[in-house]
């Protein structure tokens, strides 16, 4: 049986874990636990999901030989060629299709860096951000599925976030920004629209394109009403001044000619 001296020796050539990296650890532990108790339980579960989604599809072209030449790129274009948006179609073919390994190393990082940022939940906002950037190309390439899935479930990340602030100008311009370019994407996407049959219209990048925007703009409007005490968003507050505006001058008119009669 091995004496205490003995054990001393053998082990004495083992690293010592410090008390610094004890602390560290122990602080790490405390940090994921706050994390985990501190926000609901659907944000944690879609944050992981989403996470290990994009962890997935980065895995996927880094081991792919293809992908570092430039084929997978140029493979996945002409894929989707019928099914690309026709105001997406000059970045394809002005941009991305003539630089096919440059898009191809560009794609990679961005998934990757996306994927750290949900699974360490460090700079969550900004991972969101860049990560509905994506799939919004990637939608409007004509690659519907997983994109518009992936785009809502960031979305309603994005949103969570932007009403736990519950001040701040620079949010609601984001808000306002956003609305507005989902609402100009959509009614550019309406003429791309190929169909309305149920069997088929979960396929139709035109139809998903025109659906998520009309939701942004709702879950925006409705995020920047709880954010600022119930006013709408900007945009919208405008059109509808315009609209009221419209009308009074209308009813006005029309009262104005009864009284001539």
């Amino acid at each position: 049986m091995p004496t205490t001296d003995t054990i001393e020796d053998m082990t004495a050539h083992l690293p010592k874990v410090s008390s610094s990296s004890s602390w560290t650890l122990s602080r790490s532990r405390t940090r994921i636990a706050e994390e985990a108790l501190g926000v609901p339980a659907w944000v944690m579960i879609t944050r992981l999901f989403i996470g290990l989604g994009w962890t997935r599809a980065a895995v996927e072209k880094v081991i792919d030989s293809d992908w570092w030449n430039g084929t997978g790129i140029v493979t996945f274009i002409g894929e989707q060629s019928a099914q690309t948006l026709g105001w997406y179609r000059p970045v394809l073919d002005g941009m991305v299709a003539p630089n096919p390994v440059l898009f191809a190393v560009i794609v990679v990082v961005a998934e990757i860096a996306v994927a750290v940022s949900l699974l360490s939940g460090r700079a969550v906002g900004y991972g969101l951000l860049l990560g509905m950037f994506l799939n919004l190309n990637f939608l409007a390439a004509g690659a519907v599925n997983p994109s518009a899935f992936y785009l809502l479930s960031q979305g309603a990340l994005a949103l969570w976030l932007a009403e736990q602030v519950r001040s701040g100008k620079l949010i609601t311009r984001t808000l306002s920004a956003i609305a507005i370019a989902a609402y100009v994407l959509g009614v550019m996407s309406l003429p791309n629209i190929g169909t309305l049959h149920p069997a088929r219209v979960m396929a139709d990048p035109g139809i998903m394109f025109v659906l998520v925007a009309l939701l942004t703009v709702v879950a925006c409007d409705l995020a920047h009403r709880r954010i600022s005490g119930g006013q709408a968003l900007p945009p919208l507050r405008w059109f509808s001044q315009r609209a009221g505006s419209g009308r009074r001058s209308t009813t006005a008119s029309e009262l104005a000619e009864g009284s001539q009669v």
